[in-house]
């Protein structure tokens, strides 16, 4: 998939070829993860910072030197 990407790094979105790649890209990523993981990303973009803080720690998140 990376390969036919590079082929089309200078295309507009609009063409076929890269819709036709975006179509494929979207439906291996919908396998890989699954649909209902899918749907809970969608549900993070009205969910408020701290409600999205309490699902889990971050990467990001600066680890407690106590403990």
């Amino acid at each position: 998939m990376f390969n036919e990407a590079k082929k089309l790094v200078r295309k507009p979105v609009d063409d076929p070829q890269v819709q036709r790649l975006m179509d494929k890209y979207m439906k291996a990523t919908l396998q890989f993860v699954g649909g209902e993981t899918m749907h809970g990303f969608g549900k993070l973009e009205t969910m408020e910072l701290d409600e999205i803080e309490k699902i889990g720690p971050s990467s990001f998140t600066k680890k407690s030197s106590s403990g």
